[in-house]
């Protein structure tokens, strides 16, 4: 048989899907001319698709060294470039068809795809560009330049006009709608986020859009929805590591549940990262860590200006060298000048953002990593995929999310006897090792305002007062928020928080409000920025739960205005009491609903006294343990010590 028949019956037999046959015509003629690229690519596709990478890849390649300038050929090992995560190839092949056709659209938008994927944003971007040109009524290839808008940090107003134009010329394109929803909730148009979402999922119930969907209902404040949606996404798809973690962070807000409850949805995503845990290190011939500095990694994705950052630069700044040597596995998109100042505490930064977990994992233990520290926990950018293949033999978790992680690959939760009392041990997958409360040290801010007196003194009644993330605001605490006003004649409530600066998500929740039985006259909502002077007009702040605050607390504090809280499940319930604890203020932290409304009656019915405490307040925090940094990294590192005895006991 002749080559082009030959040829043609291997087509035949692949477009008829049987793929032996095919296989077997295909081989018959490479035996008779090995550099026939037809058939070189037509029997690369079949491998590839059976699974046979390392032999498709071969094939691909000499089909495309045979003809180096076809782009069809070229285009076949671009896309399973693409779908293997080879994005340099990738690259270097879309480029190969630019040079024989530069106006080939899937060559261009598809390098531009690769280009980003690979973080070379303004690169990306010409590309895309580009490829929009080129293809000008394209609704993918606008979406793709805005997604590189977006991941580039550069243009949000270009990306939101560019989805806009997308839905505007089809209301049902729905990833123009899920684009342009997940972008909206992120930038503080959260009602209007929640309604294109939704419109996405009525479309297309897939597991992206309902966890996008669940993600902004957090940001509403409406948890049931959200967990609603966030349920079903990680039934759509179980094991997803981000769509379960995003489930189990708003389980701490549930305050139907109880602690034994959420623990055990812990204990199931455990479970379930095990079974996809592509690989575990074994640390059983490890030596005793002995005779040199122990290797410390701190894994993050905020070692930036975040919150974090309050209460941990004091920490870094102070370990001593001498025993210690730090390495940062930095997972931080953009850096800004406080990651410059982390910086300087590390003898070694890498950044591993958009690096593959299994990579990340081998050069941590590469670098023979001892003790990995987790900064994360189930917060957005985590990396407990990576722990969970234990590169380090002693692994811990620590700040940034404040309750277990769940991972039987970690071996300790570093707590207090406050956020983890005796006790809660069920509550936790790790050991609870815990330091001398209080588990936080402070840095306070070098701008914002002195502390104002009294506010209640100036305006002739008491402001209560919350600065915390709405999801916190549970029926619960505002039913008693309400009781607490009606308690306290012609007291005020103030709320401060960023989704209020979106005007129908503030109008939202003034009629969530209204709805429990609010009298609005008495209540403000507004989203200051800077929000410290907020504090000059609060006199009482109040905490809520089953999720207390956490910075809003200590901030609140060094501002003056004493924190009610009230204690709820560790340790997410408990972290206000730490700061309280750590001023002298433990009273202002209660057991029951009818204590929290009676000690916020009192101190407003005391004018005077509370006055006294404000004008104190700030003395007290500087005087704390929370300001004593030397002390906080001894005992910081004490308890790493003791974590590095008890492994070199097991290798005796």
């Amino acid at each position: 048989m002749r080559a082009n028949m030959l040829f043609d019956t291997a087509v035949r037999h692949q477009v008829n899907g049987e793929a032996e046959a095919a296989k077997s015509a295909y081989k018959r003629l490479l035996s008779r001319e090995p550099n026939h690229a037809n058939a070189l690519n037509n029997l690369a596709i079949l491998l590839d698709d059976e699974g046979e990478v390392e032999a498709s890849d071969r094939l691909f390649r000499r089909a495309t060294t045979a003809a180096p300038r076809n782009p069809v050929l070229l285009m076949a090992y671009m896309r399973v470039c693409m779908e293997r995560h080879r994005y340099e190839d990738a690259v270097d092949l879309g480029n190969k068809v630019l040079a024989v056709d530069p106006a080939h659209f899937h060559a261009t938008i598809n390098t531009g795809i690769a280009l980003a994927r690979l973080r070379r944003f303004q690169e990306a971007e010409v590309v895309i560009r580009k490829a929009v040109a080129l293809a000008p009524d394209d609704p993918e290839a606008k979406l793709t330049l805005a997604n590189c808008l977006v991941s580039e940090d550069k243009n949000n107003q270009e990306a939101v006009a560019l989805g806009e134009v997308i839905i505007a010329a089809d209301p049902n394109h729905v990833g123009g709608l899920a684009f342009l929803g997940m972008l909206y909730y992120l930038t503080g148009r959260t009602l209007r986020g929640v309604e294109l979402l939704t419109r996405a999922v009525q479309l297309e119930k897939n597991p992206k859009n309902l966890n996008n969907l669940g993600n902004a209902y957090i940001f509403l404040g409406d948890l049931d929805s959200a967990i609603s949606c966030l349920v079903n996404a990680s039934e759509g798809n179980p094991t997803s590591q981000p769509m379960r973690s995003n489930l189990l962070f708003a389980l701490n807000y549930d305050s139907q549940l109880s602690a034994e409850d959420v623990f055990q949805e812990y204990v199931n995503f455990d479970e379930m990262l095990q079974s996809v845990t592509p690989m575990r290190f074994n640390h059983d011939a490890r030596p005793a860590i002995t005779g040199r500095r122990i290797r410390v990694g701190i894994s993050s994705p905020d070692l930036c200006g975040h919150a974090c950052s309050y209460f941990l630069e004091p920490l870094f700044e102070n370990f001593d060298r001498s025993r210690f040597e730090l390495f940062a596995y930095s997972n931080l998109k953009t850096a800004d000048h406080v990651t410059e100042r982390f910086q300087r505490s590390f003898e070694h930064w890498i950044d591993v953002f958009g690096l593959d977990n299994v990579v990340v994992a081998r050069k941590i233990a590469d670098d023979g990593i001892d003790i990995l520290i987790d900064l994360a926990g189930h917060s957005t950018g985590n990396r407990l995929a990576v722990f969970a293949m234990k590169p380090a033999p002693i692994q811990v978790s620590y700040l940034g999310y404040g309750y277990t992680t769940g991972l039987s690959a970690i071996d300790y939760f570093l707590g207090d006897e406050v956020m983890a009392p005796e006790g809660s041990e069920p509550l936790f997958s790790e050991a609870i090792c815990r330091l001398p409360s209080p588990m936080f040290c402070y840095l306070p801010p070098t701008v914002g305002p002195d502390v104002g007196p009294l506010p209640a003194l100036r305006n002739g009644y008491v402001t209560f007062g919350s600065l915390s993330r709405v999801i916190r605001m549970n029926d619960g605490v505002l039913h008693t928020w309400k009781a607490l006003l009606d308690r306290v004649p012609d007291s005020r409530l103030m709320l401060d928080q960023p989704t209020f600066s979106d005007a129908d998500t503030k109008v939202y929740f003034q009629q969530k409000l209204e709805r429990l039985g609010f009298d609005m006259r008495r209540v403000t909502l507004r989203a200051s920025r800077p929000h410290w002077p907020t504090y000059n007009e609060i006199d009482i702040t109040l905490d809520c739960w089953p999720h207390n605050v956490g910075t809003t607390a200590i901030e609140s504090l060094w501002m003056g205005a004493p924190v009610l809280s009230k204690r709820d499940r560790p340790s997410v319930g408990r972290v206000a009491g730490v700061f309280n604890k750590a001023v002298g203020l433990e009273d202002w932290t209660v057991d029951t609903v009818e204590d929290y409304i009676e000690k916020a009656a009192a101190a407003a019915a005391d004018l005077p006294a509370l006055a006294r405490l404000r004008d104190g307040l700030r003395d007290r925090v500087k005087a704390s343990p929370l300001l004593d940094y030397q002390r906080f990294t001894r005992n910081f590192e004490n308890a790493l010590l003791g974590m590095v005895e008890t492994f070199n006991a097991s290798r005796r």
